[in-house]
């Protein structure tokens, strides 16, 4: 989806594409200028043309580059903006803050008949702030979940750069698995040697 100032710079160059248009004699100029007493001659005419049409397509590549159009675009864009933070809430559009569970469905119904089209986009812009507003509210969601499970999990990480809880994993191969052997074996020979005292006494 086009952000506002992508919105406003494609128009502005649709704009400016028109004033590069190659300027051309109306029918009915040359009409006149055919009929007139001294016509000018055709090959004057279209020569003085595409001098014109050159400059027009010169001064239309400097002063309507691509940048440029950008910058007044965002500038646009800052004016407005900081004209709706002046109004705040008193005008027609909605708050940032708003729940928009409360827009109505459909415009006033006088509106509705007057501009159809208005009101389609409308209903249609709504539906699709309501479901950008709950895919947010989902991820916020997930978001909280997630911090609780960080959150959780980080007093089991080591703060002096070690592997944290995986290394006291009694894992194959791990230094607890070895531990664990030798104890086995330590307890075997206690085991061995506890019967051999008891036989001998």
């Amino acid at each position: 989806m086009a952000t506002i100032p992508a919105v406003k710079q494609s128009f502005l160059a649709a704009q400016t594409q028109l004033l590069a248009q190659p300027l051309a004699p109306s029918r009915a100029w040359l009409a006149g200028n055919s009929a007139g007493d001294a016509p000018l001659p055709e090959a004057l005419v279209r020569e003085a043309l595409a001098g014109v049409n050159q400059a027009v397509v010169q001064h239309a590549r400097r002063a309507y580059a691509p940048l440029a159009s950008r910058n007044v675009a965002e500038q646009i864009e800052e004016l407005y903006g900081r004209e709706g933070a002046d109004e705040g809430a008193e005008g027609d559009g909605i708050d940032r803050g708003c729940d928009l569970k409360e827009l109505p469905d459909e415009r006033p119904e006088r509106e509705a008949h007057e501009y159809p089209a208005e009101a389609h986009r409308y209903r249609a812009a709504v539906a699709r702030l309501r479901e950008l507003s709950e895919r947010r509210e989902a991820l916020a969601v997930r978001v909280g979940r997630l911090r609780r499970v960080r959150a959780a999990v980080e007093d089991l990480r080591t703060g002096d750069g070690g592997a944290g809880l995986q290394e006291n994993l009694a894992t194959r191969g791990s230094a607890v698995e070895r531990e664990l052997e030798r104890m086995r074996l330590l307890m075997g020979v206690e085991e061995f040697l506890d019967e051999r005292v008891f036989r001998d006494a």
